[in-house]
């Protein structure tokens, strides 16, 4: 599992002008799910790389390797 810098998450996605229900949508995942990468802090490798495509940003910029 990959650590996520969860504020940092919350700070791109809102930047970017999604709120939590759409941006769950533009991965193709539920909003409980994005809600549960927030609340445990962690998440799988292939759900890292679909955020980090969808807000265009650096793996490093938002996530940890554990």
């Amino acid at each position: 599992m990959i650590s996520v810098k969860t504020q940092m998450l919350k700070q791109k996605i809102y930047a970017k002008g999604y709120s939590l229900s759409e941006f769950s949508k533009l991965c193709g995942k539920t909003k409980s799910s994005i809600g549960n990468v927030l609340k445990r802090g962690s998440i799988s490798a292939n759900f890292a790389k679909v955020v980090c495509d969808t807000l265009c940003v650096k793996f490093e910029d938002i996530f940890l390797a554990s």
